[in-house]
């Protein structure tokens, strides 16, 4: 009987009163999210550690994502040197993630939009579509609460422009276990695009709440998805200076026109609070993301707190 991956090294040497962990660390419940795998493929390859995704991931995770281990092929291979060629961004934010939070009301978004489409020419991609590309693009602050006005939960969108998009967005088409057929943007692929996740006052248990507004990027993006028919094809391009830039000027914005706020439970720094969001922190509204709740940062620690209100 064939052992796993790693099986040999993970038996307990002389000496020793534990056994080592596996190379492969098969620790992945599901497919959550193919993120975390390649992830690892990442990490281990820049340490010297060549391993294709297949050993990474198939101990625990081939009964979930076995169709897709079996699209970009099967056996461990050595990750192409190309996978590894990313390059730090330029830009303050150099090769990390940007991301940008803040609170906003219905009125502080339309403004909010306003500047961003006044600014950069932008356009908004809602996230999914019942329809395959192209999807609608929205370039009126009017056309994007609309869209927001039809979604449920939450809204997302991608955001281009002319200043910074170099490639053709990059689709997906998703057939649901519950039956449901869609299209959906492929985050980190073409463009590139903003990411720009927005929620809206909500109520619970006669509560109201505000949930937060993210604006993010990455220090590089994949121009497609030819990795999954040829590994050898993998071509990652950098932030363009542009699209730092814009970020730049948002953040800007955010501290010309808002507060900071911090958090009750921690008192770690939080999200900017535009003017419509302190307007209904006074009338009682309650600042939350998940189960933490937020303040103004220069609001004194008696204010409102879980479970009690003023």
């Amino acid at each position: 009987m064939s052992s796993l991956p790693g099986e040999d090294d993970a038996r307990v040497s002389a000496g020793s009163r534990r056994p080592q962990r596996l190379p492969c660390r098969p620790r992945l419940r599901s497919c959550v999210g193919l993120r975390s795998v390649w992830r690892t493929v990442f990490r281990r390859a820049r340490s010297g550690r060549d391993s294709g995704p297949d050993s990474i991931c198939r101990p625990k995770c081939e009964e979930n994502c076995g169709d897709w281990l079996r699209r970009v092929g099967q056996g461990p291979a050595p990750v192409s040197p190309t996978l590894l060629q990313v390059r730090p961004a330029s830009g303050g934010t150099g090769g990390r993630m940007a991301e940008t939070h803040s609170f906003m009301t219905r009125s502080d978004l339309h403004a909010f939009l306003s500047f961003l489409i006044d600014l950069t020419s932008a356009e908004f991609v809602p996230e999914k579509s019942d329809h395959p590309p192209p999807f609608p693009r929205y370039a009126t602050p009017e056309e994007v609460q609309a869209r927001i006005d039809r979604d449920t939960h939450y809204s997302r969108f991608f955001v281009l422009s002319r200043r910074w998009k170099r490639f053709p967005l990059v689709f997906d088409e998703i057939h649901a276990n519950d039956g449901r057929h869609f299209f959906t943007v492929c985050q980190r692929h073409g463009g590139p695009a903003f990411d720009f996740i927005l929620s809206w006052l909500s109520t619970d248990r006669g509560v109201r709440s505000i949930a937060s507004v993210s604006l993010s990027d990455y220090s590089y993006y994949l121009r497609d998805k030819s990795l999954l028919a040829d590994r050898s094809l993998y071509e990652t391009f950098d932030r363009p200076d542009e699209m730092t830039a814009a970020h730049d000027d948002v953040r800007k914005y955010l501290r010309r026109n808002g507060r900071r706020s911090v958090c009750r439970e921690t008192g770690h720094t939080g999200p900017w609070l535009l003017a419509g969001v302190l307007q209904e922190y006074e009338s009682g509204g309650w600042l939350r993301i998940g189960g933490r709740h937020f303040q103004p940062k220069d609001a004194t620690r008696g204010g409102r707190g879980p479970g009690r209100r003023t």
